[in-house]
């Protein structure tokens, strides 16, 4: 606790204070906790976080709807991210909506219902098998989220809060080792990589009445340019297939230590058909925040590539790669 207020003195009283604020519908506070498969396909518990905004109206009448959007993340050699977007009720006084978990996936393609724990509080389970860098990683997860009472009871005022946030974007050189043992291919390739994105953090008022801070960030991973490959086959004579890496990543704000924050997630390929990805790491090192300008990162796992080829399977290609995002703020 101590070194999150150190954080918070920071974002209240620092550098990103005086750049940029701004008041939000409102923000909110929840935890994530439960298990996660690691390398070795074994459940595990990781480190998680969660960020919440919430979006309240009034129908009129005192009827109230609360419109909840949140990405739970999971770190850790563990990338994962859970994005959701639950409704309130007030009439039938329900939570629920649909989630994905796949890294800023656009299709929110599975339920989510929430139950009732006790006043405000409630909590949800999700599992299934996300993307990860050994192919589907299991994981089975309790979403609790505390709604603000503004979201329940009509007439009051949802407090302001503090936001920031900023651009991510790189062009990378990553070297792709692709290995095809059953055609004796080995290559080491070369590919400029397009990294697009956006960060957001945002200090949240909470009942004790010390200010917590919780955030997110999303993007994708565009290959500039499809690299042709072209190899003998036995039988077949020479086959040509691209290799282009694309895929989308995301993941939850941790306060990782009295001097550092971490953005942490993970990323999923959209090539192929096993559904790779990996660990997206962004480090933001907090104890030299009024001189920062940049925030480095590091990407790791797997995507797939399917040559189209008989008899050949898709193949999972190493993707490692680390960098620096230009640090900046939105004024």
């Amino acid at each position: 606790m101590r070194f999150k207020i150190l954080v918070l003195l920071w974002l209240m009283f620092g550098s990103w204070n005086a750049l940029a604020q701004q008041a939000l519908v409102g923000a909110m506070v929840g935890d994530v906790s439960g298990l996660v498969e690691n390398a070795d396909g074994n459940l595990v518990e990781p480190q998680c976080a969660l960020d919440g905004a919430v979006d309240i109206n009034s129908m009129g009448g005192g009827d109230l709807t609360a419109v909840v959007d949140g990405a739970a993340s999971c770190t850790g050699a563990l990338g994962l991210q859970i994005t959701f977007h639950v409704t309130f009720d007030f009439r039938t006084y329900t939570l629920g909506g649909f989630y994905t978990d796949t890294p800023n996936g656009m299709v929110l393609d599975q339920e989510i219902l929430f139950e009732n724990t006790s006043g405000l509080n409630w909590s949800a389970n999700v599992a299934g098998e996300a993307p990860s860098s050994n192919g589907p990683r299991a994981y089975d997860l309790q979403i609790n989220l505390t709604l603000p009472k503004e979201a329940i009871y009509p007439g009051e005022q949802y407090p302001d809060t503090k936001s920031f946030s900023g651009d991510l974007s790189q062009i990378v050189t990553v070297n792709v080792p692709l290995e095809i043992p059953a055609l004796s291919v080995s290559e080491n390739l070369s590919v400029d990589v397009q990294l697009t994105g956006r960060w957001t953090a945002k200090t949240v008022p909470t009942s004790s009445n010390t200010p917590d801070i919780n955030g997110n960030f999303s993007g994708s991973i565009q290959g500039l340019t499809p690299i042709s490959l072209t190899i003998n086959v036995p039988v077949l004579g020479e086959e040509t297939f691209d290799l282009d890496i694309r895929g989308t990543f995301g993941g939850s704000l941790f306060v990782t230590s009295p001097t550092e924050l971490t953005f942490a997630g993970a990323w999923a390929a959209s090539t192929g058909e096993d559904g790779f990805g990996g660990d997206i790491n962004i480090t933001v090192p907090i104890s030299n925040l009024k001189s920062l300008t940049s925030m480095p990162f590091t990407i790791s796992g797997n995507f797939s590539v399917d040559p189209d080829i008989p008899s050949v399977d898709p193949i999972p290609v190493a993707f490692n790669v680390s960098g620096a995002f230009p640090f900046a703020i939105d004024l």
